[in-house]
């Protein structure tokens, strides 16, 4: 039976095909759109699982404890300290539809104007769908009756919570650094070793989720903090981040802190000076994991046509959760201002 000729192709057949050619790009796409989703997933990588009621990760509680000094015939403790639990995360959907209208069809009668009208769809609903992953990947997950995800305002939150199940008021290593800064654009870096200077809190938070070599990998900054920032490490410094500084980050608007990247995020949820919560968050990506499930990794059923409407729609849905293992190893530096 002979091939199909590209003249022979049907609207269905450049709907399924336009589809299927995008979907590679899309998702990869999506992963390095943003830079929270691009430095929690290092660039796209993230965990699959095949299904389960909970995403169920095993994470340090309590600070080790147990072994001391000892001489002679000295006892040792046979205390067992249960210094990891589990973690217990919920999966959360996210899903939309991307749509053509049957006007769409008709004025776009062509074959090239119908794969050009296609594209523009899927990419429309590529954005939408990146631009609310994203707002939930800074969030709290309280949003819509706590279906969103969870994001940086939960997993390293500026007041004490109960996360993956755990409270951090019981697992006291289960909290994250949390400092503070009152401070605005000018003020920032003048009084640098003050408590309250922005800089000075800067190197603050970064101590304390070190330990050894272990230290934040990734600074996700409110755009105000960022500009404060700038200004205090002087003129000439680059606002966009080489390759040879950090290849995850090579391109991005953007500097270095302690030798880590610090991006901006302009969401809202990251705060203002104005409204006395403007934020910067001290990530330890080793920690945290974006789990996907395998049937929902961004994809695009195919193209249906309701029985009351003339258009067609195709649903894009994803389903994952992030999660943390070690908060205490996370920072958080919100900046008051004045």
């Amino acid at each position: 039976m002979p091939a199909t000729s590209f003249q022979a192709l049907t609207f269905d057949d450049i709907l399924t095909t336009t589809l299927n050619e995008h979907r590679p790009n899309m998702v990869d796409n999506l992963y390095r759109a943003s830079a929270t989703l691009n430095g929690v997933t290092k660039g796209g990588v993230k965990k699959v699982l095949d299904g389960g009621a909970r995403i169920i990760q095993p994470v340090l509680v309590t600070a080790p404890s147990g072994f001391s000094s000892y001489g002679g015939t000295d006892t040792f403790t046979t205390t067992i300290n249960q210094r990891t639990d589990a973690a217990q995360y919920e999966w959360a959907q996210i899903g939309g539809t991307i749509g053509i209208t049957g006007t769409q069809e008709i004025l776009n009668a062509g074959k090239h104007a119908r794969i050009r009208m296609v594209k523009a769809a899927i990419e429309i609903g590529e954005k939408e769908i990146r631009d609310q992953v994203n707002t939930m990947l800074l969030g709290d997950g309280t949003g819509n009756a706590a279906k969103d995800m969870l994001g940086l305002n939960a997993i390293i939150s500026k007041a004490a919570l109960t996360v993956g199940g755990l409270s951090e008021t019981t697992y006291t290593a289960w909290a994250p650094q949390r400092t503070y800064a009152t401070t605005n654009v000018t003020g920032f870096g003048a009084s640098q070793t003050s408590a309250t200077g922005g800089y000075y809190a800067m190197q603050d938070t970064w101590s304390l989720c070190t330990d050894g070599t272990d230290s934040p990998d990734l600074l996700i900054s409110a755009r105000e903090p960022f500009l404060s920032y700038m200004i205090v490490i002087g003129q000439n410094t680059r606002y966009i981040i080489s390759g040879d500084d950090n290849k995850l980050f090579a391109g991005w608007y953007g500097s270095l802190f302690n030798g880590a990247p610090i991006v901006v995020e302009r969401n809202a949820l990251m705060g203002t000076y104005a409204d006395d919560n403007a934020t910067i968050f001290f990530a330890n990506t080793n920690y945290l994991d974006l789990w996907v499930h395998q049937d929902r990794n961004f994809i695009v059923e195919p193209w249906q046509k309701p029985i009351n409407q003339d258009a067609r729609y195709a649903k894009l849905l994803f389903a994952g959760q992030l999660t943390v293992s070690n908060r205490r190893m996370q920072g958080v530096m919100e900046v008051n201002g004045v």
